[in-house]
């Protein structure tokens, strides 16, 4: 690793999964660093590229939610980690 890792390359990839989140407010901006990161992730020979889209907006969060199924995960006793989310 070069002396310039930055700390949320660090944070990256040091990451753990978390599916319970505190209830704070962000700002858009350090979310924007997340998708500059992603980009640089191996495709294993995929050269179509890959799109990153980022929403604060609960209504997007929600319908996520649904569309992932999050309300099957709920019923097993799984806190709700999409839909209590601040961004995706």
């Amino acid at each position: 690793m070069s002396e310039d890792f930055t700390y949320l390359e660090n944070l990256i990839s040091n990451r753990k999964v978390v599916r319970n989140y505190i209830d704070i407010e962000c700002s858009i901006e350090p979310l924007l660093n997340i998708p500059k990161n992603a980009i640089k992730i191996p495709t294993a020979g995929f050269s179509r590229g890959i799109e990153i889209l980022i929403s604060t907006e609960s209504e997007n969060i929600l319908e996520v939610s649904k569309i992932f199924g999050e309300i099957d995960c709920v019923s097993k006793g799984l806190n709700p980690w999409i839909s209590s989310s601040k961004a995706l």
